[in-house]
């Protein structure tokens, strides 16, 4: 559900926009119907009942009054959703059934915010954004990790597979040798991208009519990364520390309906050196990289 307001003075255009994911209805957590979960919502977010919110503010205004030049923008947004692992009764250790007796949850939230830009000029043009949150791997940032069971402090755990197969609930025993359920900590994660272009056939004066009218420039680089104090708290599998993307893009029109592009670009993932490097032939690895060429046309109707 989206629900949205916008309000125009003096060229200045503010909307702002807000939404809900709301949870699937009548679905019992089964393998004959994981699927479809998937389908209709986190199984563990929206489908516990707990939506998720999403929200957008958006400040448009003409940065450069040329014919043809788009609107500049500042966005900032906002999201929050919660998740439960539930554990039936049936399946609680047996040296902690008395203190859970009907089950057990365990429990974790997503949080995030941006602030993104588009400044568009006859010469060029830059688009942003900076993030930070936690849990953030639904939205392919946070280096894909979602959360980690906190044992700090805490004897005799035992790990139990919640009631949908997707994760596990940590039972242990602290300091005040109380029974109690490991805290269920998201991943935190920051990061951002910028991108340049440049429209050449205008840069060179190229004739508007012309073959040589089509030609832009695109530049840029991005990097996404999880705090390393999370990350060690992961174990054997938190080895992904940061990864950064450069990207170059040479674009040439065509005509209205078909333009041709040269896409040069790297990816770089690095390790985290505070746990165990994975190897690559033999040999412990700190970073990997992706070096790809793409060329193809593009068609627009």
């Amino acid at each position: 559900m989206r629900v949205g307001y916008t309000h125009k003075a003096a060229g200045f255009q503010i909307t702002s926009e807000f939404a809900l994911a709301l949870p699937a209805v009548g679905l019992t957590p089964s393998a004959a119907n994981i699927s479809a979960q998937l389908g209709y919502g986190e199984r563990q977010g929206p489908d516990s009942n707990r939506p998720d919110m999403e929200g957008r503010i958006v400040a448009q205004w003409k940065l450069d009054h040329a014919p043809g030049v788009a609107p500049a923008q500042i966005v900032f947004s906002g999201e929050r959703g919660d998740r439960t692992a539930v554990v039936l009764a049936a399946a609680i250790p047996s040296a902690y059934l008395a203190t859970f007796p009907t089950g057990a949850t365990g429990k974790s939230h997503t949080d995030g915010w941006d602030v993104e830009w588009q400044l568009p000029s006859r010469y060029a043009t830059l688009i942003g954004k900076f993030y930070s949150g936690s849990e953030l791997r639904y939205f392919f940032a946070g280096q894909l990790y979602s959360y980690f069971n906190d044992t700090t402090g805490l004897t005799n755990t035992v790990s139990v597979t919640s009631v949908d197969g997707s994760s596990t609930v940590v039972f242990g025993t602290n300091a005040n040798s109380h029974q109690v359920v490991a805290p269920e900590r998201p991943v935190r994660s920051e990061g951002g991208f910028a991108q340049l272009g440049l429209p050449l056939s205008r840069l060179f004066n190229a004739r508007p009519g012309g073959r040589n009218a089509g030609w832009s420039l695109y530049a840029l680089y991005g990097i996404d990364q999880a705090k390393t104090r999370d990350l060690n708290r992961l174990g054997a599998s938190g080895n992904r520390r940061y990864s950064t993307m450069a990207v170059g893009t040479l674009n040439y029109s065509l005509n209205r309906w078909v333009s041709f592009s040269l896409e040069q670009s790297l990816y770089t993932t690095h390790a985290n050196p505070e746990q165990t490097l994975p190897l690559f032939r033999g040999v412990p690895s700190r970073q990997w990289n992706d070096v790809r060429m793409e060329f193809g046309p593009i068609f627009s109707f």
